[in-house]
């Protein structure tokens, strides 16, 4: 109970209320000494806004970006009216509290009310990304129908990101140094690694492999027996072509040989009377 105060005769007076609430009780004495009714009021007040704690979990990528989608929740505390109202808007609208965040980027405004009329209000920028960029392989010719590129290709990359965009583009040929711009490939069977970053953190790889091989096999022929046997660089005996074929990278696939511009057959092959091209 508070402490009872008087007024000095004749004159009116105050005293400041407290923080909260309460009763109050007056009356009057005149100099005759009679007293007037005993009154009652009641009062509040409330000077202090509430306070307000609000919070954003997620997984924290780069530049500011989540990675994962994001929960925001707000809390608020007044410890004289009380608080009346928690509200989160995202672009204008109310949200629920908590609200799940995904993919975007959004203009929060939070606000805390007492229930005396005081409002508090805080703003904040969320973005999340969780989406992986997206690999694009650019090669400036197709393989034969085997897998294999008969002419050197040129191989470029380009990645996109629709979300916080795309921050890095590089690719490693057979374990080499990172490079982004586009290479040709030589002779061999290589390995590329490709890699998109984007600018919230998220990153892709992909792996390829390309097989070139831009050089004819080598071929050496040989006859049996080794050498004409008869006049004149003519054979005598039944003749047989052999061929030896080598390829340092893809490999020998066949070996045929066409006598006179006719089918083609494995080695080794007969020939007969006569004089013959052979292709």
């Amino acid at each position: 109970m508070a402490s009872p105060f008087t007024c000095a005769q004749g004159t009116s007076c105050n005293r400041a209320l407290p923080e909260g609430s309460g009763a109050i009780q007056f009356w009057a004495t005149a100099t005759s000494g009679k007293v007037s009714a005993t009154k009652n009021t009641s009062w509040k007040r409330d000077v202090v806004p509430p306070a307000m704690s609000y919070s954003v979990t997620g997984a924290h990528g780069n530049s500011g970006w989540y990675i994962s989608a994001a929960t925001v929740s707000l809390t608020g505390t007044d410890a004289t009216s009380g608080v009346d109202a928690l509200d989160i808007y995202i672009a204008g609208s109310l949200v629920s509290n908590p609200a799940m965040l995904t993919d975007g980027t959004y203009n929060i405004r939070y606000s805390v009310s007492d229930f005396a009329g005081h409002d508090v209000i805080k703003t904040d920028l969320i973005k999340v990304d969780t989406t992986p960029p997206v690999i694009t392989v650019a090669v400036d010719q197709a393989p034969n129908a085997v897998g294999w590129y008969t002419l050197q290709p040129t191989i470029s990359l380009s990645g996109s990101d629709t979300g916080s965009g795309v921050a890095s583009e590089s690719f490693t040929v057979d374990g080499g140094a990172p490079q982004s711009a586009p290479i040709t490939l030589d002779d061999g069977i290589h390995a590329v690694i490709f890699t998109v970053a984007d600018l919230a953190g998220n990153t892709v790889t992909e792996t390829r492999s390309y097989r070139v091989d831009t050089l004819a096999p080598t071929l050496l022929p040989a006859f049996m027996p080794a050498a004409p046997d008869g006049h004149n660089n003519w054979y005598r005996s039944d003749v047989e072509i052999d061929l030896t074929a080598t390829d340092l990278i893809s490999g020998v696939a066949s070996k045929k040989v066409s006598v006179d511009g006719g089918v083609s057959q494995d080695t080794p092959a007969s020939i007969s009377d006569g004089i013959h091209p052979l292709t």
